[in-house]
Formats: structure tokens, sequence, C-alpha cells
């Protein structure tokens, strides 16, 4: 008898056959030092937050950026989902959010936020899509 209690354990039931299978709910990886560094460097739309802190994101047009995107690699899909609050006093990062990892105030859409209101063009990107428009035309 135990030899085919033993027996009936290695192989499913039907019930264990047909039940449904969880799926194992994996963590992104956080943004590399170099997702980081090309928002920071390049960031277009920029937020005041007051207290010496400002949100740093791109816009869809400069995340499209060949320069960028050629740095990046496949990494440059993450673009959007990335926004840095830095530390104007202090000239450092104070924190990195990451809509992927799903920080609620990393929106994964910034023109969405710019037609709210939430982000204005800081002169530098007011200046790059001058000149890109000039290039376009």
């Amino acid at each position: 008898m135990p030899a085919a209690r033993a027996q009936s354990r290695r192989f499913p039931t039907s019930a264990q056959r047909n039940a449904p299978r969880r799926q194992i709910m994996t963590r992104p990886a956080p943004p590399s030092g170099d997702l980081i560094n090309a928002v920071i460097q390049y960031a277009d739309l920029i937020k005041d937050l007051g207290g010496n802190r400002s949100l740093l994101r791109l816009s869809a047009r400069r995340m499209d950026d060949a320069v960028i995107c050629e740095a990046l690699g496949r990494e440059a899909s993450r673009l959007g989902d990335v926004a840095v609050i830095w530390d104007d006093e202090q000239d450092q990062i104070v924190r990195v959010l990451d809509a992927a990892a799903g920080d609620l105030m990393a929106p994964t859409s910034t023109m969405q936020r710019m037609e709210q209101g939430d982000l204005e063009l800081t002169p530098a990107a007011l200046a790059y899509l001058a000149a890109s428009q000039g290039r376009l035309h």
C-alpha cells in the first residue's frame, strides 16, 4: 500500500492538471545609472516642486532623439517611465521615480501631464523644439 501511495503522488490528478496556473510576478529591473543620467542630462520637462527641488523628465520628442536612443540601446524604451526629483541647492538626486515599478508620481505619459498643465517646457526645451522644427520643414 505505501508503494501505491508514493506512486500516486508523482503524477498530478486531473484536478491538479486542470487547475489555473499561478503567474509569478516579477518586479522590473530598476533603471540603470545610464538611464538615470540620461534623464538628468537631457531633461526638457522640469516642474518646480518647491523647496529647491525639481521634477526632471523627457518629452516625447526628446525621447525619440537618436543620440539618446543610441546611447541607451534597448533601455531607451524606458525613458518615459523614469523621472528624477533633483535637489537644485545640493545638486544631487533626491529620488528616482519609475512607473514600471509602480511609482504613482511617475506618469507613463508625459504628454498627458503637459496637457493637464502639470509640466512646463524650459527655455532649453523650447530652443531644442524650435531647432528641430526648423529641420523638419
